[in-house]
C-alpha cells in the first residue's frame, strides 16, 4: 500500500512538472513534443492567438485534431469534419507531419500547409514537369539552325 502511494505522488508530480512546461517538452522531435504537450493547444506570445496542434496526411489530404479527436477531409467541393473518416478512407500513419495552426479549421490553412508538405502524387507531377521542361528544352536547343 505504501509502494502505490509513493508511486501515485511521483506520478502526480511529474503531471504537475509537465502541466507547468516542464522537463522533456522542448524535444527536437514533434511527435515526442506533441506526446510531451499531450495535444493540448498553446498561446502564441506576444500575439496571443491560439495554436491547435494536426496530424496532417498529405496524401489522404487529411488532418486530426490532437487536441480534440477530429478529422477534416477534403472531398469534391470542399471539407467535412467528424470524429469518424468517411468508409473507404484509409491513412498511411507512416506518412503525417505535425502541424501547428492558429484556426480550429485547419483547412482554412491547407494551401500553405500542402505547399510546405506536398503529396506523393504531387511530388510526381513536379518530377515529370521538370523531366518534361528538360526534354523540351534539350529538344530545342538540338533544333537551333548552325546556319547565320
Amino acid at each position: 500500500m505504501l509502494r502505490s502511494k509513493a508511486t501515485l505522488a511521483i506520478s502526480l508530480a511529474g503531471l504537475t512538472t509537465l502541466a507547468m512546461g516542464g522537463f522533456g517538452c522542448a524535444s527536437k522531435d514533434k511527435m515526442a513534443e506533441a506526446a510531451c504537450r499531450g495535444g493540448q493547444v498553446r498561446y502564441a506570445q506576444g500575439s496571443g492567438e491560439l495554436y491547435r496542434l494536426y496530424e496532417y496526411y498529405p496524401n489522404s489530404e487529411v488532418y486530426y485534431g490532437v487536441y480534440n479527436y477530429k478529422y477534416f477531409w477534403h472531398h469534391g467541393t470542399g471539407w467535412s469534419s467528424g470524429y469518424r473518416l468517411p468508409e473507404g478512407t484509409n491513412l498511411d500513419r507512416r506518412d503525417r507531419t505535425l502541424v501547428d495552426l492558429p484556426t480550429g479549421r485547419p483547412f482554412t490553412r491547407h494551401e500553405e500547409v500542402a505547399a510546405m508538405y506536398p503529396s506523393l502524387e504531387q511530388l510526381r507531377l513536379a518530377a515529370t514537369r521538370t523531366e518534361t521542361s528538360s526534354v523540351a528544352a534539350t529538344e530545342a536547343y538540338a533544333t537551333v539552325p548552325t546556319e547565320y
